[in-house]
C-alpha cells in the first residue's frame, strides 16, 4: 500500500514537472499561447544574419521576438516603392504594446559581437495604432564590413588628397628651409648685409660720439652761426646795406639814367644798322672774289661796281666778274 502511494506521488511529480516545463517552453517559444500578441511583417533589403527568436524592442525595451524569416519574397509581394526589399521578417509583440502606423523600424547590432535585434522607435502618435498583421519597411544598420568600406572610401577620397597636399607642403617647406640656410650661411648676401649694417652702426656711433666728426661739425656750425660769428656780422652788414639802399634816393635817378642810355643806344643801332649791313655785304663779296680769283691779290685788274644808294664807307674790294678763263703762263 505504501509502495503504491509512493508511485502515485512520483507520477504526479513527473506530470507536474513536465507540465511546468512545457508551459515555460511555450511561453518562450510561442508567446501567443498564454497571452494575446500582434503579428507584424517587416521588409528589409537583406536579412543581415538575424536569427529566429531574436529580440524585438520598442525604444530599447523588449516587447517580443522574431518568429519567422522569409526570403526572397516574390516580386509581386514586395512593397511597390521598394522593389529591391526581398526579405520579410515576421515578429510577434504584446498586444498591449503601442506600435504606431508611422514608426522607424531598424535592424541594429548594439555591440560588435552582439546579435541582431529589431527596434521600433520614433513613432508618430497622430498616425494611430498599427493593426494586427500590418507591414513596415525597415532599414538595416550597416555592418562592420560596410563601415570599414565606407571608411576606406573616405580615406581614399578625403584623407589621401589632404596627405598628398601635406606632402607637397612639407617638400616646399624643406626647400624653403634649404634656401634660408643658404641665404643665412657665412659669406652670403644676408650675412654680408648684417656685417655692413653692423659697421654702419659702428660708424654712426663714432660719428655721433663726443669726439666724433659729426659733433665737431656741429660745433663748427655753431661757431659759424653764433651771435659773434662772421656769418652773423655779414648778415648784419647786408641788412644795413639794403636798408641804406632803401633810404637812398640816388637809386631811382641811376635807374632813370640807365633807361635813357638804353633808349639812346637803341636809336643809334637803328641808325647804323644799314651801314653795318652794307659793310657785311662788301666783306662777303671780297671773300667770294678771293675764293674764286685769288690771283687778283698779286695781279690786280680793274673792276667796275654799280652805284649803290646806301650811304657810308665802302671797301674797294674787287668783285667777281663772269669772263672766260684765261690761261696762266708757267
Amino acid at each position: 500500500m505504501d509502495i503504491r502511494r509512493e508511485e502515485i506521488r512520483t507520477g504526479l511529480l513527473v506530470v507536474v514537472s513536465v507540465a511546468i516545463l512545457t508551459a515555460v517552453l511555450l511561453a518562450l517559444g510561442a508567446p501567443g499561447v498564454f497571452k494575446a500578441v500582434n503579428h507584424y511583417n517587416i521588409f528589409f533589403d537583406n536579412a543581415g544574419g538575424i536569427k529566429q527568436g531574436a529580440p524585438v524592442l520598442l525604444a530599447g525595451r523588449k516587447i517580443g521576438q522574431v518568429t519567422k524569416l522569409n526570403s526572397p519574397v516574390p516580386l509581386q509581394d514586395r512593397p511597390k516603392a521598394f522593389p529591391k526589399y526581398e526579405a520579410v521578417i515576421e515578429v510577434t509583440v504584446d498586444r498591449g504594446t503601442k506600435i504606431f502606423r508611422e514608426v522607424n523600424v531598424r535592424m541594429v547590432q548594439y555591440s560588435l559581437l552582439g546579435e541582431q535585434v529589431i527596434d521600433f522607435a520614433n513613432g508618430d502618435e497622430s498616425s494611430g495604432i498599427a493593426s494586427n498583421g500590418a507591414y513596415f519597411v525597415g532599414e538595416r544598420q550597416k555592418d562592420f564590413a560596410a563601415s570599414i568600406s565606407e571608411a576606406v572610401d573616405v580615406i581614399k577620397n578625403v584623407v589621401t588628397p589632404v596627405a598628398q597636399e601635406a606632402q607637397k607642403t612639407m617638400v616646399e617647406l624643406q626647400s624653403t628651409a634649404n634656401n634660408l640656410k643658404t641665404m643665412t650661411a657665412p659669406g652670403s648676401n644676408i650675412d654680408q648685409a648684417v656685417v655692413n649694417f653692423r659697421n654702419f652702426g659702428q660708424n654712426l656711433v663714432e660719428l655721433s660720439g663726443s669726439t666724433g666728426k659729426l659733433q665737431t661739425t656741429i660745433e663748427h656750425i655753431a661757431e659759424l652761426t653764433g651771435p659773434d660769428s662772421h656769418l652773423q656780422s655779414t648778415l648784419q652788414n647786408a641788412d644795413k646795406f639794403t636798408s641804406d639802399l632803401a633810404k637812398n634816393k640816388d637809386i631811382g635817378a641811376s635807374l632813370n639814367n640807365f633807361r635813357q642810355a638804353s633808349e639812346q643806344l637803341r636809336s643809334t643801332m637803328s641808325t647804323l644798322g644799314p651801314q653795318f649791313q652794307s659793310i657785311g655785304q662788301n666783306l662777303q663779296e671780297a671773300t667770294d672774289t678771293v675764293k674764286r680769283q685769288p690771283w687778283r691779290l698779286v695781279w690786280p685788274s680793274t673792276k667796275t661796281y654799280p652805284a649803290s644808294s646806301n650811304s657810308g664807307p665802302r671797301l674797294n674790294v674787287p668783285q667777281p666778274v663772269k669772263q672766260p678763263a684765261r690761261r696762266v703762263r708757267d
